[in-house]
């Protein structure tokens, strides 16, 4: 019988502390010192939302729903993180021992990026390095057009739009909005602002949503002197407006 084939879905990672703080900055920046001040901001983020960050609980929850889904004769599921525990390049050692030969590798954020979806892969092949393995790897770099992950957006947006009272929902104003990257990826002719756009685009049309009421958003812009992508760009003038 064969080996099955890995499936290795990919986050970004969060400290599990708020003693970790620290090390995850430095991991992020590769090492080069982060300001006090700096920390101790992030840390009080992370202190808001109970100390600790809750990707990795939200990523094992879609691993193991998706595993659900699949035969394990067939498929065995993983999940590394690129700035945390677990690891992508130390999982790729386990799937090595778990005897792995083919794999496919999924990052959980389906806008593709050069600045960001290809450094998950280069963790893949710097874990293959690491361990000596001739795993052979097919990437998903993107899926932003999804049918099934645009009508999932659509579904939350309805949910949401729902909360409102009934008299008061078609004055709501939607903002889709995604992490901000350097202007510079842009100017490079990077897919990713053409990616979200059209996946705010898509899944605003199954929503119902016409063109005046919602619009896109930029948010998160790291700390660096570069511009970042942070422009809110409407979708119609400020006047047609609705509440946000």
């Amino acid at each position: 019988m064969s080996a099955p084939i890995g499936v290795l879905l990919m986050a970004y990672g969060g400290p599990d502390t708020l003693e970790d703080v620290p090390g995850y900055l430095a991991d992020i920046r590769t090492g080069r010192s982060t300001p006090c001040a700096v920390v101790h901001e992030i840390a009080e983020h992370y202190r808001l939302i109970g100390g600790s960050s809750p990707l990795r609980a939200h990523s094992e929850r879609q691993l193991a729903a998706l595993a659900a889904r699949l035969d394990p004769s067939v498929y065995r599921c993983y999940l590394g993180m690129r700035h945390w525990s677990p690891w992508i390049e130390e999982v790729v050692g386990a799937m090595a021992d778990d005897g792995i030969e083919r794999a496919v590798g999924i990052v959980l954020a389906p806008h593709y990026s050069s600045m960001n979806t290809e450094r998950y892969f280069q963790k893949v092949r710097a874990g293959q390095d690491l361990y000596r393995t001739s795993m052979e790897f097919a990437f998903v770099k993107s899926y932003h057009d999804s049918p099934s992950l645009l009508d999932a957006l659509a579904r939350r947006v309805v949910e949401c739009l729902g909360r409102w009272p009934a008299d008061e929902r078609a004055d709501v104003h939607v903002v889709f909005c995604a992490h901000s990257l350097p202007a510079r990826v842009i100017a490079d002719g990077d897919p990713y602002d053409g990616q979200l756009r059209e996946t705010a685009r898509q899944a605003a049309l199954r929503a119902g949503l016409d063109t005046a009421r919602w619009s896109w958003s930029y948010m998160s812009a790291g700390k660096s002197p570069e511009p970042w992508l942070g422009r809110t760009f409407w979708s119609t003038s400020p006047s047609s407006r609705g509440r946000a």
